[in-house]
């Protein structure tokens, strides 16, 4: 998982936890900005997107990963061609009439309410095939030897 993922999905988590190696990242971030006298970009400083489109395209990753991981185990191929396959669904059949909703509606399930938020952030747009989902996914799950 790259270092703006970690953090993106930090500070999504819902229990709002972050774990000791994600703070520990922040503080040093933070240390090294400060010790720059800001002069340094402070995204840059804390391992985060540096422009609008690579927040947006980490925001949709970490949504796709936790969308993934919703899915029955199997190896990342196998939830890769299983996301694409719900995404479809979702661009065809949900996305249409929740586009301009700020939020997913509330009786949304899990899935559908990560590929909302996935969608929301790239622009209305997904990956749109198994082999680009299963690039992302092989950030977020082990790979298979």
């Amino acid at each position: 998982m790259t270092a703006y993922s970690t953090l993106t999905a930090a500070l999504l988590d819902p229990d709002g936890t972050i774990d000791p190696t994600t703070i520990n990242r922040l503080r040093r971030g933070l240390r090294t900005w400060l010790l720059a006298g800001g002069t340094l970009p402070l995204p840059r400083c804390l391992g985060l997107p540096a422009t609008p489109g690579q927040m947006r395209r980490a925001l949709r990753d970490v949504h796709l990963a936790r969308a993934a991981a919703l899915l029955d185990d199997g190896t990342t191929w196998q939830r890769a061609k299983a996301l694409d396959r719900r995404a479809r669904h979702f661009l065809a059949y949900r996305w249409p009439a929740w586009f301009s909703l700020r939020e997913p509606p509330a009786d949304a399930n899990l899935m559908d309410a990560e590929l909302w938020h996935a969608t929301k952030a790239a622009g209305g747009r997904l990956p749109g095939s198994p082999q680009a989902l299963r690039v992302i996914l092989e950030k977020h799950f082990p790979v298979e030897s």
